[in-house]
């Protein structure tokens, strides 16, 4: 008996100039990213595909994987909000953050978070504002645990690019219900900014990601006597429009000072 294909996603790998989010290289590949969920590896000796990997958040995948057909993929029904006139803050807390961040069978970090919220002072530049790990929260701080950095393998050749790995997000809103997941690969960038930061001595690096739904920024320490690194801000950015249309609010902007 035949099993039932499902699409999931296309993609037009003729282009090799337009291969997506560049995410890192090594001395054999460069390593790119197209939305969503496909990693792609080019030799960087020549425009050929060394390799290709899937990376999908395993929210909805079973529906993905057995609702649609080979034709088209499945067509989730559209989210009705569930109006709340009484709280005035009403889709600003409650949310609880869940990361993993790992390359491979290779765990750095797996953390949750709750009771994150967003004050209405901090909604600027369309998005909500929403802090997991604060600079100043010591307790909070998170280490990564071992070498940080993305295998890959083919028939041939094998290697591992420094400061890369897939790192997969799911936000939950009040009621504990999917509101924002995803997986993809990141990398991890000397920081450009001219701040310092005196409570830690060590090499200043950034993390970030972005799509419809918000962005996420981390900064994070390399503390060389410890051979680690250290997550020393989290930050969640919601997309205000998408926030409104899932809850049917209506929050702006606040004010600038």
């Amino acid at each position: 008996r035949l099993r039932r294909l499902s699409l999931i996603a296309e993609y037009d790998l003729r282009n090799k100039k337009d291969f997506g989010r560049f995410i890192g290289q090594d001395m054999h590949i460069k390593l790119f990213h197209l939305h969503p969920g496909l990693i792609v590896g080019l030799w960087k000796k020549s425009p050929e595909i060394a390799f290709v990997m899937g990376t999908l958040h395993y929210h909805q995948l079973l529906e993905k994987s057995f609702l649609g057909s080979t034709e088209s993929p499945y067509i989730f029904p559209p989210h009705i909000p569930i109006l709340d006139d009484i709280d005035p803050e009403y889709g600003l807390h409650g949310y609880q953050l869940h990361i993993d961040m790992y390359s491979g069978s290779r765990t750095f970090l797996c953390r949750t978070f709750r009771g994150l919220f967003c004050r209405k002072e901090y909604i600027k530049n369309g998005h909500l504002r929403i802090a997991a790990i604060g600079l100043r929260n010591h307790k909070r701080h998170a280490s990564l645990a071992g070498k940080v950095d993305f295998l890959w393998e083919t028939l041939t050749l094998s290697g591992s690019i420094q400061n890369c790995f897939t790192m997969d997000v799911t936000v939950l809103d009040e009621s504990e219900a999917p509101y924002w997941c995803f997986s993809a690969p990141v990398q991890l960038c000397e920081s450009k900014s001219l701040e310092t930061c005196y409570d830690f001595m060590g090499q200043n690096f950034d993390l970030n990601y972005k799509d419809d739904m918000g962005r996420i920024h981390a900064e994070l320490i390399w503390m060389k006597e410890a051979e680690e690194y250290y997550v020393i801000n989290l930050v969640l950015y919601l997309n205000t429009e998408k926030v409104n249309s899932y809850f049917g609010t209506n929050y702006t902007d606040s004010p600038v000072d």
